[in-house]
């Protein structure tokens, strides 16, 4: 049976796993954990990622993150890919250290402290700590406060619990009892379950995110005509084969904002600019980062002026 197509969309949280494959361990050595931290951190600034929340044990890597331009799968060939070459050197063996298709399980924001309550409590499912903050290599400690990592992102999740009329660590504190409470009333309730079960339950516990249908080709002409309006162009143009560098940068604030605003799919966006997904995926990247100012949550934020600026740095004249 053929495997579904994973679907890319910036700005998408994601819970992502990765597994050992049989007979092998992820950590070996504590310092494996480490090296890998070194690699996470590399990455996640070079696939524009943010990484919201880790758990890793020896035979699992777990995340909760946000994607930006790059897909997820980037990511993870990049951090996998590098992880495994370093132990297999190292052991003088060769093969897979992981599963060769990872977990990904797009969930919404409203779920993020949920998912970082499940990650930070893996450790104790597993037997590996009395509690949280014992084990370390997870980022509870670092929504505590009490330890600081550059590369992992807390603002997010503990903005979202300051909503609910709490304060930084105090409020994520309280949320962890609060889950520490339920699973104990549960555990009482039914029996214990075994770490499997409570995962399988997690993954049943998160509400499905509504699967896209077609794409909205109405919305998509609308965002197509601004673009073109603001940068002087017909919209032919846009879906011409021309590589100029304005017509680049047009295609990507397009794919941006119609894939952020649900209206369509990468794919879907270049199908109708008559271009590669890819292509669309690698302008955006190298937009974002040299005018920032057009790749906002806000439509209503372009403008001839912002789209016909000079970037702070020379641009390449032809797309990828």
């Amino acid at each position: 049976m053929a495997r579904s197509t994973r679907t890319h969309r910036p700005g998408d949280f994601h819970y992502l796993v990765l597994r050992a494959n049989a007979g092998r361990r992820l950590f070996p050595q504590t310092e494996d954990f480490a090296d890998f931290a070194a690699l996470v951190a590399r990455h996640i600034e070079g696939c524009h990622i943010r990484l919201l929340a880790f758990c890793w044990v020896a035979e699992e890597a777990c995340f909760a993150l946000q994607v930006s331009s790059a897909p997820l799968g980037k990511f993870v060939q990049r951090v996998a890919g590098q992880h495994a070459q370093r132990i297999n050197r190292r052991a003088g063996v060769r093969g897979h250290v992981f599963r060769q298709r990872y977990r990904a399980v797009a969930v919404t924001e409203p779920q993020l402290p949920l998912l970082v309550s499940h990650l930070h409590l893996m450790p104790v499912r597993l037997g590996l700590a009395a509690e949280p903050a014992e084990y370390p290599w997870s980022s509870h400690r670092a929504y505590l406060g009490v330890q600081r990592l550059s590369w992992v992102t807390t603002e997010p999740v503990l903005q979202w619990l300051r909503g609910a009329a709490r304060g930084g660590p105090d409020a994520y504190l309280g949320f962890m009892r609060e889950q520490i409470e339920r699973r104990g009333a549960l555990a009482a309730a039914r029996g214990a379950s075994s770490p499997a079960d409570e995962e399988r339950e997690f993954l049943r516990s998160l509400a499905p995110v509504a699967r896209r249908g077609s794409a909205d080709l109405e919305a998509l002409d609308r965002l197509i005509e601004r673009v073109a309006a603001c940068l002087n162009v017909g919209r032919d143009e846009l879906q011409s084969r021309s590589r100029r560098r304005a017509l680049s940068l047009g295609r990507a604030v397009i794919a941006w904002h119609a894939t952020r605003s649900g209206a369509a799919k990468l794919s879907d966006v270049a199908r109708h600019l008559g271009r590669h997904p890819s292509t669309l995926s690698i302008a955006i990247e190298r937009y974002r980062l040299r005018r920032p100012q057009l790749f906002g949550e806000r439509l209503d934020d372009l403008s001839n002026e912002s789209l016909m600026a000079r970037p702070s740095r020379p641009a390449p004249e032809r797309e990828g």
